[in-house]
């Protein structure tokens, strides 16, 4: 148990150092502006036959960290104070039913295209948690019930990481179709190395005060959690993109992600069985072993994580240097690092000279925060580098946002 929780906090602390910078100054609009490498990962369709270019390694970072309840101002106004019960209060209204976690780490140790080709080696690591608000009003109010369930539906913890290898082949002409009006498509074909998985297969637990009526019974408490630990894996997936121009300066492209994307663990496979419980527990007997602790690893053969299928929608229009782009996305199933509820975003760019000035939104949803995101760089016909920030619900970094990215990246043509 206390390797997994190692692993993951370990996995958490990566992701808020890195993740993927160049979209981030458009909060996602990126479908139809994805060109030369990034059309790699986002849609091939968009390759050119008459560019060569390659991302700068360790010249493409950025960091991000975000929950969906607590603001800088948040801890600002009750680090070393008293917390009355209007603060409390106030803590606990955005929790909605449970405090959540999401971030994703993505770096490319190499991203390289020479016309309608690309090479890539990508890694990626992505965490979700989720913690019952339950259990915060318990922390902050103490038992002002005397009973609290706990469940699988808001508790929990996933967290996953590999390695993609990615060979890309686009910007070719549809048959019969490009006789009409210009159209492409690309395809990416990545084979994975799995380093780690973690899912919370299952967790239960309750706290009883004992008091019921005018009856003192004693407190008890009960929790069970279950995770699947893999470690060493191989696995596939694969991206279809297209794109077409229907009217002059209107791009429109669609693209289909995690096609056959699966990850079979084959190496160090564990189930992991924790539990805590207490019976009857009074305040004159908790400098005693009050409670009882029980570990069990359990060693299985393999197991399979399947990346959800997921669609995206882009349409982008310019006019002289500037451009408007509107993009939707949505996987079929919620995990670490997709979302199955429809995710919708803007983008914006301009051109000032050699400076593009870039702007962006992302409308928020139940699992998702709304974010706004801001970016200017520098852009010559060999050479483009730039910085970007985002913060989540707040138009501009400050101390109500519930989270902030800032990203840099460094892209040279060969």
């Amino acid at each position: 148990m206390k390797k997994i929780i190692l692993v993951t906090l370990i996995l958490f602390a990566t992701v808020l150092l890195i993740a993927s910078p160049r979209s981030k100054g458009f909060a996602g609009s990126f479908l139809m502006r994805a060109k030369t490498t990034d059309a790699l990962f986002w849609n091939p369709a968009n390759l050119n036959s008459d560019d060569s270019f390659m991302d700068m390694p360790l010249a493409n970072t950025s960091f991000e960290i975000y929950n969906n309840a607590f603001s800088i101002e948040t801890y600002n106004s009750v680090a070393g104070k008293y917390i009355d019960q209007e603060m409390k209060e106030k803590m606990l209204k955005n929790v909605d039913g449970n405090l959540k976690i999401k971030t994703e780490f993505t770096m490319n140790e190499f991203a390289w295209t020479a016309g309608n080709t690309g090479l890539a080696m990508r890694t990626t690591f992505a965490m979700s948690g989720k913690f019952s608000e339950e259990y915060l009003r318990l922390i902050l109010f103490g038992n002002s019930e005397s009973y609290y369930e706990f469940s699988n539906d808001d508790n929990q913890i996933d967290a996953l990481s590999y390695i993609e290898f990615l060979w890309s082949y686009g910007g070719l002409d549809i048959p019969y179709v490009s006789d009409y009006f210009p159209a492409k498509w690309g395809v990416s074909l990545s084979p994975l190395v799995g380093i780690n998985s973690i899912e919370t297969m299952s967790y239960s637990g309750h706290f009883d005060s004992g008091i019921h009526d005018e009856e003192i019974t004693g407190a008890d408490f009960e929790q069970e959690v279950v995770l699947l630990s893999s470690t060493g894996g191989l696995g596939f997936k694969g991206l279809l993109g297209v794109t077409t121009e229907p009217i002059e300066n209107l791009e429109v492209g669609i693209s289909f992600d995690n096609i056959f994307g699966n990850i079979w663990w084959n190496f160090d496979v564990q189930e992991l069985h924790y539990s805590m419980s207490a019976d009857s527990v009074y305040l004159f007997n908790l400098d005693e072993d009050f409670y009882q602790e029980e570990e069990e690893t359990i060693s299985l053969d393999s197991n399979h994580t399947s990346l959800p299928f997921t669609s995206a929608l882009g349409v982008m229009y310019t006019y002289h240097k500037t451009s408007l782009s509107a993009d939707y996305r949505q996987a079929i199933e919620n995990t670490a690092f997709t979302t199955d509820r429809p995710v919708f975003s803007l983008g914006f760019e301009t051109m000032w000279e050699a400076m593009p000035i870039q702007m962006g939104v992302r409308f928020g949803n139940s699992l998702e925060p709304t974010v706004f995101a801001w970016g200017l760089g520098y852009r010559m016909e060999d050479l483009e580098f730039g910085f970007n920030v985002q913060t989540q619900n707040s138009i501009l970094p400050n101390d109500k946002s519930n989270g902030i990215a800032i990203g840099l990246h460094w892209r040279s043509r060969l």
